[in-house]
């Protein structure tokens, strides 16, 4: 990007513990009871089965205008 810190990323895996598909993934401000602030829905579903995994990065870029 061009302006320093304007930038957050973060990444997460899921970890099945049995038979799950995922449609959608979501970045909350808290890891319980939290606010989401970014939700991605995927083109297609993904389905996984037990102790497969699944890692979402979030990239969230901060721009401001003066009027």
């Amino acid at each position: 990007t061009t302006t320093t810190n304007d930038t957050y990323q973060v990444t997460g895996t899921v970890t099945a513990t049995g038979s799950r598909t995922i449609g959608e993934a979501g970045l909350f401000d808290a890891s319980t009871s939290g606010n989401l602030f970014v939700r991605g829905v995927l083109a297609a579903t993904v389905s996984l089965s037990s102790g497969d995994s699944i890692a979402f990065t979030f990239t969230v870029q901060v721009t401001s205008s003066v009027v």
